[in-house]
């Protein structure tokens, strides 16, 4: 069903739960200002989504175990990346535009490679 959960931290989560925990579409507000927006699964960010932190920087694409995982795209005032990600770091093929510079190729553990 739907619901929502005020935590005692002052996070809020607003959407499906199943089992007693987040699972399907919902959005989790934490109290420092950060914003995800997307699927849930067995109470963890898996699947598509958006997050949008307090400082304007913001990251959209899939998810897993509440990690950037597959494709997706971050923003922000100093870089911009698309592409591959696994566990939460650029990795495998990919797109960085940082400082006018622009890199296309291989990532590895979140550093350029190749």
């Amino acid at each position: 069903g739907r619901g929502i959960l005020h935590y005692s931290t002052g996070d809020l989560y607003a959407g499906m739960w199943r089992d007693d925990l987040s699972d399907g579409k919902g959005v989790l507000k934490w109290i420092t200002g950060d914003k995800y927006i997307g699927d849930f699964v067995a109470g963890k960010r898996n699947g598509r989504g958006e997050m949008i932190y307090s400082s304007g920087d913001r990251f959209v694409g899939q998810w897993r175990d509440n990690l950037p995982h597959g494709q997706g795209e971050f923003l922000s005032t100093s870089f911009h990346y698309s592409g591959s990600w696994k566990l939460g770091q650029r990795d495998g093929e990919g797109r960085m535009e940082k400082n006018g510079d622009v890199y296309e190729g291989q990532f590895l553990k979140g550093m350029q490679e190749g």
